[in-house]
This record gives C-alpha cells, structure tokens and sequence, in this order.
C-alpha cells in the first residue's frame, strides 16, 4: 500500500491526467481508503478549478491555428522579396504581427502569467509541506525549523504540524503534538523531535512519551541515535541521553532493535538500548510512576477540538505479514522468501525482517531491498543466517515480516516463506 507522502506527490500529475495506469490504480485505491489523501485532492482541485476560473477573462476565445498557418506562405514571400521592395513588406509585416502574431504572444504571456500565479499560489491552499497533526499545548520557550532550514520559529498551540519539521523544547518548557491516527507525543524539556511523517518520529535527545492509537491499524516507528523502535497501539516512554536511550512500556506492545538484534517490551517492562549491544535485557518496572513527569499536562481543550475537527482520525491496513516455518529441529542456514513477479518496474517497497524460535526469542534480524522486486527474471530471495548465529534445535521460526514505507510504494505479498537445512 502507499504511503501517504508517495501519494501526496501524485496528485497533481493525476489531475492533470499524467499518471500512467498502473500509478492511478494505486493511487485511487488509496484515497478510497484514505479520509486525509481524499481531502487533499479535493483541494488541490478546487485550487485548480480556482486558477483556471479566476484567468477566464484572458483566456482565448478562438483557435489561433488556422490564422497564422494561412500567412505562413506570405510570411515567407516577403522575406525573399527584393530590396526594392522591402519597405512595403515591413508595413504589411507590421499589420500581420497586430492581426496575427500578437495574439499568439498574448497566449503565451497568459500562460506564463498563469504559471506564475501556480508557482506563488498562497501555501494555505497548496501547501509544500504536508500536514500531518498540531500543537495542542505548549508551555515555555518551543521553536520548530524546517528540514534543511537554520530558521528557528516561535511555536503556539493550535500551529498546524508539517511533515518535516523539527521541534525543540528549551528547559522547563513542554509541548504535546497531536499527529494524524489520532496519536499524542509529549515532548519533556531539552528535547529535539523531528517530524518525519505522521507514522514516524526521530527523536535526536531528550524525552517523550507516547500514546499510539489502537484504532489505526498501521505501524508507528520512532527513531533513535542508539536503535529504532517500532509500535502497534501503545503508551510508552522514550528517553535519549549520551549513553543511549531507555524504552518504557506501560500499555501495549514495543519492538526495539539494533544493528545487532531486537527484543519486544510489553507492559511493566524496560530496555537500555545501545547500539552493538546484544542481547538487549528487559528489566520488570513501574512504569506509571517512571511517566509520571508527562502526567501533569495535557491537551488544550479548545485546540483539542480544533485539532479532531481537521485531522480526523484514518482506518488503514495493517500490513505485516507473519510467518511460522516448521524447522523440525535441522540446523538452518537461510531463509527464502517466494512470491510472484509483478508488472511494476520500480517503486518497489523493501521489507524488514525478524525471525524468532517457537519461544518468541530473538534470533536475527535481515532486511530484503525493493530493487530485488524489479528483476522480473527473480522470483525467490535467500536470507542467510548471519555470521555468529546458530539455530539448532528448533522446532519453529516466526518469521516477521514488516514494510520499508519510506523505500518505495508497491508492496509484494509472499507466497511462501521456507527454511533451508544444512
């Protein structure tokens, strides 16, 4: 299924009638399932409606063709007339550029006048940026930037939330966002969040706490300098610091993982996650108490409302997959993955994937590229079992498999996953 960015960037080729088939498949799927994606092409096409109504005065009202293809001969007669005869042909010139040549010029300045008017349309109806949630209270001193962008800006409730943006909280000061699901992230003092999307968060330093809604059924992932954590309907903790960052679950389920390996927090429980560190040990906590710091403030009611009003909550598919390979206790060395080609060449999605034995314990983790999807010829992948992991023993693997979102648009279903034995 498609992201809503991917989407986002299609919307005005499919107005404009530019996608090729395969691409407005996709894209029509998604906005019938999409409440966000359907508002957003709606706009952009009133907006174009808009433009297109507000030039009607300097539109053309007849075909200019037939005018200039029937001068076109005498057009070129003059030019090869003698001098003698030169002076009368630039009068006669002169009356076909007003009668003819200057309309076509005319045409061509409304339509980059047009142009023009598309490029500096005001942001509140084409915006670059996609909308993705809002402020629903601050307190203290908050600034957000730009990606790419040294410009730092005052942050108020109520401000609208871009895909992109980054938000950092000075001391003493708090901030809660609400993002499109609907989802809540609380932002502790020192803190520096950027905005990926509504689905995904970087977390550079300092703290937040989250709370995933249940009712949509798409993956939420925050990323960490120390290892990346992913969720399904959760309330949890996430604490950056120098030496790593700390993961608290008090409701739900959190998978963690590193370059090394991967665990899965449930309620009442914490990780230290470091990068390289293996295994990762889940420790018995007190959660609530932990998160009692993000407690003591909540949502403006007003800009609560405002924020349900405009950012209503979206249903999705879940699209993992999951997969149990009866192994019957052989040694394993691979994992391959079959499924059957498609017609698309590119603009594939990659898949994450983690294998665990019968008890749930983590094994590894392995990741398939979505350029393997484009060669038409190939049809399976082989995963190795990586250097310095041995599965021995085991009478089963859960084989997770988990969407690449921000690596393309097309997802592949696997029709079969098997165990290679030595």
């Amino acid at each position: 299924m498609a992201s809503c960015a991917q989407i986002e960037s299609f919307l005005q080729a499919y107005i404009d009638g530019e996608l090729s088939q395969a691409e407005k498949v996709i894209l029509e799927q998604h906005i019938a399932e999409c409440r966000m994606c359907d508002a957003l092409l709606k706009r952009q096409k009133a907006n174009a409606a808009l433009l297109f109504e507000s030039l009607s005065e300097q539109r053309l009202r007849e075909d200019l063709t037939p005018v200039v293809m029937a001068h076109l001969p005498e057009m070129d007669h003059d030019y090869r007339r003698s001098h003698e005869v030169t002076l009368r042909a630039k009068q006669r010139g002169r009356s076909l550029f007003f009668r003819v040549i200057m309309p076509v010029f005319a045409a061509a300045a409304v339509l980059l006048v047009g142009a023009a008017v598309l490029y500096t349309w005001p942001k509140t109806y084409t915006p670059v940026h996609r909308e993705v949630g809002m402020v629903t209270y601050q307190q203290g001193k908050v600034l957000r930037s730009r990606e790419n962008s040294t410009d730092r800006m005052p942050t108020l409730v109520q401000t609208v939330v871009q895909a992109d943006e980054r938000f950092e909280t000075a001391e003493n000061a708090v901030l809660i966002i609400g993002l499109v699901g609907p989802s809540y992230v609380k932002l502790h003092e020192n803190t520096r969040l950027k905005v990926e999307h509504e689905r995904e968060l970087s977390l550079e330093r300092g703290r937040i706490w989250l709370k995933v809604s249940n009712n949509d059924r798409a993956y939420f992932r925050v990323f960490t300098p120390s290892g990346d954590i992913t969720v399904f309907g959760t309330v949890f903790d996430v604490h950056v610091t120098d030496r790593g960052t700390t993961v608290t679950v008090a409701e739900g389920t959190v998978q963690v993982e590193n370059e090394r390996t991967f665990t899965v927090l449930h309620s009442g429980e914490q990780v230290e996650l470091m990068p390289g560190r293996k295994p990762l040990r889940k420790v018995a906590v007190d959660a609530h108490t932990l998160m009692a710091w993000a407690s003591g403030f909540h949502s403006d009611p007003q800009a609560e409302r405002m924020f349900l009003a405009n950012f209503p909550h979206s249903e999705r598919i879940r699209a993992e997959q999951v997969f149990v390979v009866d192994v019957r206790r052989h040694v394993v060395h691979a994992i391959t993955f079959e499924w059957r080609p498609d017609a698309f060449e590119d603009n594939h999605c990659g898949y994450h994937i983690f294998v665990s034995d019968e008890h749930m314990n983590q094994l590894f983790t392995g990741y398939i590229d979505a350029r393997v999807f484009e060669n038409k010829e190939k049809h399976i992948y082989e995963l190795p079992v990586p250097e310095g992991v041995s599965i021995v023993g085991k009478s089963i693997l859960h084989i997770n498999v988990i969407p690449d979102g921000a690596s393309g648009v097309i997802e592949t279903p696997f029709i079969e996953v098997a165990a290679l034995s030595m």
